[in-house]
């Protein structure tokens, strides 16, 4: 049911930012990392969040990207409708763990 209730509310956010029109929407580049809630995502800026439409990121999930396209704010939520987009930072690169290389024998 919560599925269900957070995919209404997806595409009505969606239904409501392609119906205001491409004169609010500006292409820009937003560089953040990929968020995953059941099968939607986001990208995670320092401008805020933002719901990714048209393109299926799971690949992507945890990595830091630079995406291109059109971002349209609304009230409540902001959107990217990307055009491309570039890994910047793979999730697996980032220090896994570190070592104590102190360490005694």
């Amino acid at each position: 049911m919560k599925t269900l209730k957070s995919t209404l509310a997806i595409m009505v956010v969606s239904l409501i930012l392609f119906s205001v029109g491409n004169a609010m929407a500006m292409k820009e580049e937003i560089v953040g990392t990929v968020l995953q809630n059941g099968n939607h995502y986001a990208i995670l800026a320092d401008s805020g969040e933002y719901l990714v439409i048209g393109k299926n990121l799971k690949d992507d999930v945890g990595d830091t990207v630079a995406a291109t396209g059109k971002v349209y704010i609304g009230a409540e939520t902001q959107a990217i409708r990307i055009d491309s987009v570039k890994v910047i930072a793979h999730k697996d690169l980032i220090t896994p763990g570190l070592k104590n290389e102190n360490k005694m024998s």
